[in-house]
């Protein structure tokens, strides 16, 4: 039997207005599909969409794929995990840290 994730940033109501939120969404079901891969799940898929308000905040998911698949050697082990990120940047520039 094969299993897999998908990943579709659902983030329902007032909160898919919420930057901090989505954010934090994304970063989980990063982690989700990470776990998956040291579970030797087979596959992650994931969703993309435009302009959609609740679900699929992700227009562009292969930064997102690029995070996290395997490195060179196959293993997990090397990728950072989510608290590891570069802090982001506020709508004013300055650096906000990790939520």
């Amino acid at each position: 039997m094969e299993f897999g994730v998908f990943i579709n940033g659902y983030l329902p109501g007032p909160a898919s207005r919420d930057t901090d939120a989505e954010h934090l969404m994304l970063e989980r079901e990063i982690e989700i599909a990470v776990t998956a891969d040291r579970y030797n799940w087979k596959y992650a898929w994931f969703g993309e969409h435009h302009a959609l308000t609740e679900y699929s905040h992700m227009s562009a998911p292969e930064p997102v794929m690029g995070w996290v698949a395997p490195g060179p050697s196959g293993s997990t082990s090397a990728r950072p995990s989510t608290a590891c990120r570069p802090a982001r940047s506020t709508p004013s520039g300055t650096p906000s840290g990790p939520p």
